[in-house]
C-alpha cells in the first residue's frame, strides 16, 4: 500500500469518526437535554360565575402538570385577578380600562405543594368575589426550579 493510500484510508477514518461524533452532540444538545428539561402546563378553568349583590362569585379551578421528566421545585404560585370595564370611543372600538376598586387581587395557590414530580398534577380549586365589571383577566404565575 503506498503512501497516499494509506493517507486517504486516514482522512476517511478522520471524516467518518467527526460526522458520527457531531451526530452524538447534536443528540444530546437537541434530544436528550431538551426531553430532561422541566415542561410545566398550567391551566386555568372557571367552573362556575354567579352573580351576588353588585359583584360576582368566581369558582375556578387551577391546575399545574408536569410534563417534563424532571421534577419542579414550586417557589411561588399565585393567581392574580383584575376586572375591567368597556368604554365605547367615537370610532365603535370597544376600550378596554382596568378597575381601580378591584380589592385583594393577588391569591396564592399550591400552598401545600411542594415538590412537582415528573407526570404529576397540582390541583386547586378556588372561589373569589370580584367587583361587577364587563370582564375579569386571571393570571398564574408559578416559578419553580429543577
Amino acid at each position: 500500500m503506498k503512501a497516499t493510500e494509506w493517507i486517504q484510508a486516514i482522512a476517511g477514518l478522520v471524516t467518518a469518526l467527526g460526522v458520527a461524533a457531531a451526530g452524538l452532540w447534536a443528540l444530546y444538545n437537541f434530544g436528550l437535554k431538551r426531553i430532561s428539561a422541566a415542561q410545566v402546563q398550567v391551566n386555568v378553568e372557571p367552573t362556575a360565575i354567579r352573580s351576588v349583590g353588585d359583584g360576582y362569585v368566581v369558582h375556578m379551578s387551577v391546575t399545574a402538570a408536569n410534563s417534563g421528566h424532571t421534577g419542579v421545585r414550586k417557589r411561588l404560585a399565585f393567581v392574580e385577578l383584575n376586572t375591567f370595564n368597556g368604554q365605547g370611543n367615537k370610532s365603535g372600538i370597544q376600550r378596554l380600562t382596568l378597575s381601580t376598586s378591584t380589592p385583594d387581587t393577588v391569591y396564592s395557590v399550591f400552598d401545600h405543594h411542594t415538590f412537582l414530580e415528573p407526570g404529576e398534577v397540582f390541583r386547586e380549586d378556588l372561589v373569589f368575589r370580584v367587583q361587577a365589571a364587563d370582564y375579569l383577566q386571571v393570571r398564574v404565575v408559578l416559578f419553580g426550579t429543577r
